[in-house]
């Protein structure tokens, strides 16, 4: 059974696991079979990780069709009472298209309308399917920080791949916060952090970063901390798979850094660059107009922006 809804609504964003429609990136050096096989792994885990939270739960599907399949899998496990199923509407119904902003505002509207009949909170969660770093308590922790207090009215934890694996948002937020997002690209997290300072979303809480799974190195590194520091996070089955799992001969990897250079905000990869903990640093143009001022977003910091 649900628990109560005091900390809003968590959605997860979700397309239905189907060879050579999902993780294509992966299934192009594992095979489809295998990609699909990882995504349907990570769902389940994470379905079955975030059950306990004490909120209302979305599953947020594509495609359109996939209803009934979705539907059947929450039974399969046991989860029909935990997760509501609601379909991406809008656009080709497809969770990595460029339209996917529109969307996620009408996916916002319509949570926060339920909510609203039932007199719920109506702070709201975003997250994907892949993401395997994060934690139930971390999910909490985002819908706390924008449910308890003005301090924040956003809450977001970067992808280490220039994207983010999650973001929470007050309800004093407009929906329009998810218009003119540059979508499945390096600058996604400074180009939604731009749009939060656009709509005037004066406290942004920016956690840690962390790593989804879009490329076989993400496999190959969630491979490695699968026997070390992820022992305490439930992920069985993505476990499972990947032990059986013979991934392709490891390339030097590249971690994306967030810089600021001659005053042009922009994605900078090189190699053997690591930012972390306190130290990591988010800078975010103002809109135009704002008479050239920039607002600097440190990790775990209070954004208040001056339009």
């Amino acid at each position: 059974a649900r628990g109560d809804t005091d900390l809003g609504t968590l959605v997860m964003v979700a397309k239905y696991p189907t060879p050579k429609k999902s993780k294509t990136r992966i299934g192009k050096k594992i095979g489809f079979d295998k990609s699909a096989a990882f995504a349907r792994a990570s769902l389940l885990d994470l379905l079955h990780r975030y059950t306990p939270l004490d909120t209302r739960k979305v599953l947020l599907y594509a495609p359109l069709e996939a209803g009934s399949l979705f539907s059947n899998l929450l039974e399969q496990e046991g989860l029909q009472h935990v997760w509501d199923l609601e379909p991406m509407t809008g656009g080709d119904n497809d969770t990595t298209s460029s339209d996917l902003g529109d969307r996620l505002k009408c996916a916002l509207e319509t949570v926060r309308l339920t909510a609203r009949k039932q007199g719920s909170v109506e702070s709201v969660a975003f997250i994907g399917y892949d993401c395997l770093e994060l934690t139930l308590g971390d999910v909490r922790n985002l819908l706390l920080r924008v449910t308890e207090g003005p301090e924040y009215q956003a809450a977001i934890l970067p992808a280490n791949d220039g994207g983010y694996v999650a973001l929470a948002l007050s309800q004093d937020v407009p929906s329009t916060v998810f218009e003119g997002v540059e979508w499945s690209s390096e600058s996604t997290c400074i180009s939604q952090l731009q749009a939060l300072a656009r709509d005037n979303v004066s406290g942004i809480y920016i956690g840690k970063s962390m790593s989804d799974i879009d490329e076989v190195e993400d496999l190959r590194q969630l491979k490695a901390r699968l026997g070390s520091d992820m022992k305490s996070i439930s992920c069985q089955r993505t476990a499972a798979l990947l032990l059986s799992f013979d991934l392709p001969k490891a390339i030097d990897s590249k971690k994306v850094v967030i810089v600021h250079n001659n005053g042009n905000d922009k994605l900078k990869q090189s190699n053997g660059i690591t930012v972390s903990g306190e130290q990591e640093e988010l800078l975010v143009p103002q809109p135009a107009g704002d008479g050239g001022r920039r607002n600097s977003l440190s990790q775990g910091k209070t954004n208040t922006v001056g339009l």
